[in-house]
């Protein structure tokens, strides 16, 4: 998802489901990636820094390291960072 920051007055919140891209993650153990979901907000602080906070949780399909066998494994990771507004680099 493309977001255009010049747009941003207030919030914008964020609640979608994402499909992750194979190459993202070809060369590591993850098998898939169906589901993921990230809801969380886009606003400007106090300090008037650009901020993205929020929850990315989903499943993950794993081998088991004795079978091999497909075990989906749940994630969910807390996301709160400062975004640069011309895309330079984003810090935690």
């Amino acid at each position: 998802m493309l977001i255009d920051l010049n747009k941003i007055r207030d919030i914008l919140v964020i609640n979608e489901e994402y499909n992750i891209d194979e190459t993202y993650y070809k060369n590591t153990d993850i098998k898939r990636l169906p589901k993921v979901v990230f809801n969380g907000k886009i606003y400007y602080d106090y300090e008037n820094n650009l901020k993205l906070e929020g929850i990315c949780s989903g499943i993950m399909v794993l081998p088991d390291s004795i079978t091999l066998e497909d075990i989906n494994h749940e994630f969910s990771c807390e996301i709160d960072c400062l975004i640069d507004e011309n895309n330079e680099e984003i810090s935690e």
